[in-house]
Order: C-alpha cells, then structure tokens, then sequence
C-alpha cells in the first residue's frame, strides 16, 4: 500500500441546508484532498438540495464532487448509496452533515493506513460539542480501540462515525451497513469490521461533532439520533453480533453477558415509563437470559406480571 491511496468523503444529509455547507467546506479544506466527495441528499423536504448543489457549482473544488439524491430511505441507505458511486476508492471517510474536520484529517489518516497495511479501518478523537453546554465539550480518547478492539468496542460503544475511516474491502467484505437500522447503524458496522483485522488509534486534533445547534432543530434531527427506543435497537444489534456474526468466539462472555443484559433491562425500564408493557416484557425477559441474577430485572418482570 503506498501513499496513492484513494479516499472517498461520503455526507448523507437531511433537511440540513445551513449546516450542510460547513460539512462540505470542512471536506474543501483538507491539506490532503479526497479523490472525490459524494453527499447524498436523503429525500430533504426543504431547500437543502439547491443550495448544495450551487455551492459545489461555484466552488470548484479540486476533486470530483457528485451530489445525489433518493427517496427518504434512511441514513444507513444513503451511505450505502455514497459507497456504490465511490468507484475504485480504497478508503472510505463518512462525515455527518452538521459535524466538522479539522484540517489535518484525512493527511493523518492516510499517513496511519499507509503505515500499517494491515488495517481494516482507524479512528481519531472526538469532541462532542454541545451548544446548549458549550463549556462541557466532550472529549473522546479512543486509544482504546487500537486494543482487543471488538471486545471494548462492545462495551464502550461506537468509535463514532466522522472520526473513522475503514476500507472499502472490509466494508464490502462484511456487507456495508444494514439499511434496515435505523439507529445504531454505525455500530452494528464497526463490529463486523472489526472481527477482520487490526484497528488503528490516530492521535492529533479530534473531529468536531456538533450537538444541539439551532440549525439541527430548525431542520431535522440527527438522522440515527430520533428513535426513542434507541437502547432497544441496540441491545438487538449487539445480541445479534455475539449469537450471529462471530463476536462470542472474541469477546469474554461476561463483558458481553453484562453488556447486552443491562442494555435489554434499559429498554425494558424504558417501555414501561411509556406503558408499553409488551415491549418492556420483551425486553425484560432478554435481559434476564443474560443476567439471571440481577435483583431489579427480576422485580421488574414481577411487576408485570401483576398486570396480566
């Protein structure tokens, strides 16, 4: 592998014409140029679309830029749709639509796959930035990732998708991302990944992803952040990853018994505050397979069994 490598940035967006600039000119701005950027538009209702594609129109950027839109699908979907217009690109760098670059990114992350040919994917840091809260940025150390990868992965959760790159083979190779999530999409993904090969930690400036800005609630919300029962979805993806795709030959099984248990009884606790009792059995019941011992899993599904 050598420094020829070709980098595809991949920005679906919805509904997000302001924020959407600062995503693409995050993108414009870097000291090493992608091959190509490809934002997929997934079906905005709003004036995002023309205001795109102007902006690409008049900056003429330096690398091929192709702007595509599809009926409203899903984020999972219009990534998907980015990869399959990525032609021969060996990289693959997904960037949210209200989240920033800095400068030195794709340069970094280059540098750190051509040093190590061996990489199905590396990740930088993060800041999560909240605008209601600007003085409590966030700031993720993914140095753990670079370490029995799989097996933190599943217990501090997703790397974050605008700090990390995978390959396009191991992306191909494990399916590319499910269009049927619609939460947690990046997650289920990153686990996959990771069962192939090595993952690399790239330090330096962390990538900015933006939380509560004015534009993002004018607009839309965040595309795999709208779910209220997100901890349900995700308790599923990661019991599929350990009884389906490989990841209990690799992760001890009380990190994953303790992991998917207590995110089922999350979900469980969370379906009863909203009175879906069916959900919040579904989810109990899981929760006591993994953990037949925990105290309040078991109070919990007595309670509703008073009900029936």
């Amino acid at each position: 592998m050598t420094m020829s490598l070709r980098i595809a940035a991949i920005i679906p967006v919805y509904n997000r014409p302001t924020l959407i600039l600062d995503a693409m000119m995050s993108v414009a701005r870097q000291s090493h140029a992608p091959t190509c950027m490809i934002v997929v538009d997934d079906g905005s209702t709003d004036q995002t679309a023309v205001i795109a594609e102007k902006w690409i129109e008049d900056m003429n950027l330096p690398f091929e830029c192709k702007f595509i839109k599809q009926a409203n699908q899903g984020v999972a979907a219009a990534r998907n749709h980015g990869v399959q217009q990525a032609g021969d690109c060996d990289l693959l760098a997904f960037l949210d639509s209200d989240d920033l670059w800095p400068e030195c990114y794709l340069q970094r992350m280059v540098d750190t796959f051509t040093a190590n040919p061996d990489a199905v994917a590396c990740s930088s840091d993060r800041v999560d930035h909240d605008r209601q809260q600007p003085k409590k940025d966030d700031h993720h150390d993914l140095r753990w990732v670079s370490d029995q990868t799989t097996s933190h992965m599943l217990g501090h959760g997703s790397p974050g998708t605008p700090n990390t790159i995978v390959k396009r083979t191991a992306y191909d190779q494990v399916g590319g991302y499910d269009p049927n999530e619609k939460c947690g999409e990046d997650y289920q993904l990153f686990l996959r990944i990771s069962l192939l090969g090595k993952w690399c930690h790239v330090p330096g400036q962390p990538v900015m992803v933006r939380r509560n800005l004015e534009a993002q609630k004018q607009s839309a919300p965040q595309l795999s952040r709208q779910f209220a029962d997100r901890r349900l979805r995700l308790a599923r993806i990661l019991d599929r990853f350990i009884q389906a795709d490989g990841g209990k030959a690799i992760v001890p099984e009380k990190v994953w018994k303790k992991r998917v248990g207590r995110l089922y009884f999350a979900a469980g606790r969370l379906a009863i505050k909203h009175k879906d009792f069916a959900t919040a059995r579904e989810a109990l019941d899981k929760a006591h397979s993994y953990l037949p011992g925990h105290l309040r899993t078991r109070w919990l599904l007595w309670q509703l069994s008073r009900l029936s």
